[in-house]
């Protein structure tokens, strides 16, 4: 009778040990997590550098600017090496391209200077065209001055746009005050013309190329300012 109980009991024992009631409870170990260092690189931003193109210019104006395919950076400090060569607009239009304008033949250089960094653009940045002009007809006009003293007792000089043995002919010769001094408006074989003084004062006598020769470009105005004393 003791046996049979003594089985029964060892019975109920095994099957609540397999049960996990019983004998050694074994918990499961907690999964642990390390934590992920990220490192941030910061985008580098490379240096300033300046950009140089060469062209030439076939007509009297031309476009340029640092933009392209419909965009283009804030700049400024736009300016002209040689302004008797080319000049330059310091406002862009709508696409960012500035002026520029043919003076004289030679070489002048258009540069600009970014303002803002953009896109593939760096603040700092220096833009620059080396613009060539051979053909002096490609320049628009421009008014050259000339400027003179004299004395009253000498009563009249000669003027004349003598360029390097090239002589223009000339139209639209005037003062300014013909009560100080008065031109003529016929000219010499060589297109020179009177000036006859006054009284003292300053005039301007002034006159306009009618053809191109030599660096003279029809359309361009001459003012001979004069002091008399």
């Amino acid at each position: 009778m003791r046996k049979e109980m003594y089985k029964k009991f060892i019975a109920i024992a095994m099957s609540l040990t397999v049960l996990g009631i019983g004998g050694t409870n074994v918990s499961a170990a907690k999964e642990i997590k390390t934590p992920v260092k990220t490192t941030v690189t910061k985008k580098s931003t490379r240096k300033p550098k300046t950009h140089v193109s060469h062209c030439t210019m076939t007509k009297s104006v031309m476009y340029v600017g640092p933009g392209h395919a419909g965009m283009y950076p804030k700049t400024g400090n736009w300016k002209s090496s040689n302004t008797w060569v080319a000049t330059v607009s310091t406002t862009g239009d709508r696409d960012g391209g500035h002026k520029v304008t043919a003076r004289g033949v030679g070489k002048a250089t258009i540069s600009c200077e970014v303002l803002k960094t953009s896109g593939n653009w760096v603040k700092g940045d220096v833009y620059k065209w080396i613009i060539s002009i051979k053909k002096e007809s490609v320049r628009v006009p421009r008014t050259q001055y000339c400027y003179m003293k004299v004395k009253l007792k000498n009563k009249k000089t000669y003027l004349t746009l003598n360029n390097i043995g090239h002589y223009p002919k000339t139209t639209d010769w005037k003062s300014s005050n013909s009560k100080i001094a008065s031109v003529s408006t016929k000219e010499s074989s060589k297109g020179v013309h009177k000036v006859t003084y006054k009284k003292k004062g300053t005039v301007t006598i002034s006159c306009k190329a009618a053809n191109s020769t030599g660096k003279v470009v029809k359309g361009d105005v001459y003012k001979w300012v004069i002091t008399i004393k």
